[in-house]
């Protein structure tokens, strides 16, 4: 492999991995929040048996970030967005 093919496989690699982290956060965001959804009592779902979540959600996705390909800002919290879509589910669900 020549150093130009290594760049270009880097930058490849690098788009996969940008990607990758987006669909992560997105369906991470959205299980966390439907798992808790189901777990609240007001819908007529005890939680029970099948309704298991995250162990214990992160504060925040720092681990996943890389300083070019896909940079998290600190600030950035998965945990907030799961909170915000889980109260938009419970408000517009319909017994």
């Amino acid at each position: 492999m020549t150093l130009e093919e290594l760049i270009n496989a880097r930058a490849i690699a690098g788009a996969t991995y940008a990607a990758a982290i987006e669909q992560l956060h997105t369906a991470y965001v959205n299980l966390a929040a439907i798992d808790q959804a189901l777990m609240n009592g007001g819908i007529g779902h005890d939680g029970a048996p099948d309704v298991r979540t995250f162990a214990e959600l992160p504060q925040c996705q720092e681990k996943f970030a890389h300083p070019v390909f896909a940079p998290i800002a600190p600030a950035q919290c998965w945990r907030g967005e799961v909170t915000s879509r889980r109260d938009e589910i419970l408000k517009g669900f319909e017994q």
